[in-house]
């Protein structure tokens, strides 16, 4: 059994949000699956959490809307909040099934986010010819790094026991 080492990214729109670097560890380890499915249950959550807040991360809440915008959407879409004309970026970010959400999981590939919506990274990272400020979506704050990184640390220490546990049988 060879020991090795390799790290593990977490990066989201370009930015790494969280990463670990194991060594000593059986390199055959590559199946990150359940991490990955609990990863994207924690996303969904933090994405809910952030459509209803109108954002929670490192850069603070949502600028709003301008004056003409605002009394457009009022007549348009009453009630609707930043980032929510229609539901369609919600939904894509939100639910599984989503034909706009872009969820893939392999064995040590994850990824999480949009396809086909053009202004999601718009509204992520502002679009200055259309005067459209920054709001972004993905901007975790440094609670959430530590517990996608600790998270990460104790799937893979839990991968580490199993794949010991295959190699240990006796005959």
């Amino acid at each position: 059994m060879a020991s090795g080492a390799f790290g593990i990214q977490i990066a989201m729109d370009g930015v790494v949000q969280a990463d670990a670097f194991f060594e000593g560890l059986d390199s055959d380890i590559q199946d990150f699956r359940p991490y990955f499915r609990e990863l994207g249950k924690e996303l969904r959550v933090y994405f809910i959490r952030q459509f209803a807040r109108e954002g929670v991360g490192r850069a603070g809440t949502w600028k709003p809307l301008t004056k003409r915008y605002l009394d457009r959407k009022m007549v348009e879409r009453p009630g609707r909040k930043i980032l929510v004309y229609d539901g369609t970026l919600r939904r894509a970010l939100v639910h599984r099934t989503d034909p706009h959400g872009l969820r893939v999981i392999t064995k040590d590939q994850f990824v999480y986010g949009t396809q086909g919506l053009p202004y999601a990274s718009a509204h992520q990272r502002g679009y200055p010819p259309h005067k459209l400020p920054k709001r972004p979506m993905i901007d975790f704050d440094d609670l959430f790094r530590k517990q996608l990184r600790d998270r990460m640390i104790w799937h893979v220490r839990k991968a580490a026991i199993r794949q010991r546990r295959r190699h240990l049988r006796v005959h």
